[in-house]
């Protein structure tokens, strides 16, 4: 009976160092997307890539304008809570429209002077929403251009972004990628929605001062929230906690999936103790008990 308890408590740690051996990959897994983002559009690994902000006391988005479904509007109210700079909610309005209402090509779009957000239906409904919250920034930056920005603040973002100094700010004639204009609203998605898997699209590329550049577009709001400094431990278990809540509010046939996937491997890592347990057990019990030498 004592063989047998031993066994099925070895059993019990085999599973146990399998469920955190998996818990660890899955972490890692999950941290590695916004760090690669967080390179590839800043050049550099911010806690900000994994979680940009605390929660506010209280929320400033439930003043914003939002034309759509109940859904459409809470999920665009959530996405403006997680922006790292605060916004003047009574600044703009926010319009979920059909795709084919906004420009070709085009997943949100700002009007001045209606100071208007227009963002595609088909992007607030996907359902990570990993790009609304980039889509929403980059409108927002938009508007900060419109209506803060002057010749001179331009001036020093088309030096610190590597453009001609004699570009022009907002030639249509040019392809959209190249536009300082749009280049502008794409770096500021990066600094505003850090958590966004979202690349910058502009062919100026990744952000090689991201201080100067924050600094920059500070000048013209209010001054960032402040992110306080957290942990490796929950810099790297918060984006776990993100995609497990929309894994359970969004997908449940995925989430029975991972969870048969867990019970699998942790029954695999449990058999596997129970086996390495009876052989020791064998060869101890050879020890006590050596063969008797053959007759002559």
């Amino acid at each position: 009976m004592r063989e047998v308890v031993k066994t099925l408590l070895a059993g019990l740690a085999g599973a146990a160092r399998g469920i955190i051996i998996l818990t660890i990959g899955c972490v890692l897994v999950t941290s590695l997307a916004p760090a690669v983002v967080s390179l590839a559009n800043r050049g550099t690994i911010d806690l900000d890539a994994f979680s940009p902000r605390v929660a506010q006391s209280s929320s400033k988005s439930a003043q914003v304008h939002v034309d759509g479904s109940p859904t459409e509007q809470a999920a665009v109210r959530e996405a403006i809570d997680k922006l790292a700079w605060p916004v003047d909610t009574s600044a703009f309005k926010v319009k979920v429209v059909p795709r084919d209402q906004l420009p070709p090509g085009a997943a949100g779009m700002y009007t001045y002077p209606s100071s208007v957000v227009y963002i595609s239906a088909e992007v607030v409904n996907e359902p990570t929403r990993y790009y609304m919250s980039h889509v929403l920034a980059h409108e927002i930056g938009h508007m900060i251009d419109w209506t803060h920005l002057d010749d001179n603040a331009r001036s020093e973002f088309l030096q610190l972004r590597g453009y001609d100094p004699s570009a022009s700010w907002t030639d249509q004639s040019t392809p959209w990628e190249a536009r300082p204009e749009e280049d502008f609203a794409e770096v500021f998605a990066a600094l505003d929605a850090p958590s966004s898997p979202a690349l910058i699209q502009t062919s100026a590329g990744r952000i090689e001062n991201p201080k100067a550049m924050r600094k920059l577009i500070d000048r013209f709001q209010d001054s960032p929230k402040q992110v306080p400094n957290l942990t490796a431990a929950s810099a790297l278990v918060s984006p776990v906690l993100s995609s497990a809540e929309t894994i359970i509010n969004d997908d449940g046939p995925m989430l029975r999936t991972l969870l048969i996937l867990a019970i699998i491997y942790a029954t695999a890592c449990a058999m596997r103790a129970m086996r390495e347990v009876r052989p020791r057990k064998s060869r101890a019990n050879r020890r006590m008990h050596p063969p008797r030498p053959l007759a002559t």
